[in-house]
């Protein structure tokens, strides 16, 4: 992906809450303080320029798909992002942007995804720690 411009595109949720609930339970195996994780599909898209508002309301509909991600009220957290390694493309990313292109987006380059773990603790951690 390109420097600029890039869009952020937050999408639903990406574990099932028995995936949340194992995750969160290995997690407090490692480190006691976490009390929470909550994780979110975000999309990150490479453009050429502008998108118009059609354009976007285009994206908009090929982004929303699945269940719609509705967080807890939750206390301040920090945010661990994994996408996918610098320089390379997923399949889920060839996919998705052969459909952009389908659709009329043209100056979609590229689209991916990745996850967004939101991880709340009950006490702040090292650097060791995380």
């Amino acid at each position: 992906m390109s420097a600029l411009p890039c869009l952020s595109w937050a999408g639903g949720p990406a574990l099932s809450d028995f995936r949340l609930a194992g995750l969160l339970a290995r997690l407090q195996q490692l480190q006691p303080a976490v009390t929470g994780v909550h994780a979110r599909f975000m999309h990150h898209i490479d453009v050429a320029g502008e998108l118009s508002a059609a354009q976007s309301q285009v994206l908009a509909a090929l982004l929303s798909y699945g269940p719609r991600y509705t967080p807890d009220a939750q206390p301040a957290s920090t945010v661990l992002r994994v996408v996918p390694r610098l320089g390379t493309t997923s399949p889920w990313s060839t996919k998705a942007s052969e459909i952009a292109a389908v659709c009329g987006l043209a100056s979609v380059r590229r689209i991916e995804r990745g996850i967004d773990y939101h991880l709340s603790t009950s006490a702040g951690l090292s650097a060791p720690q995380w």
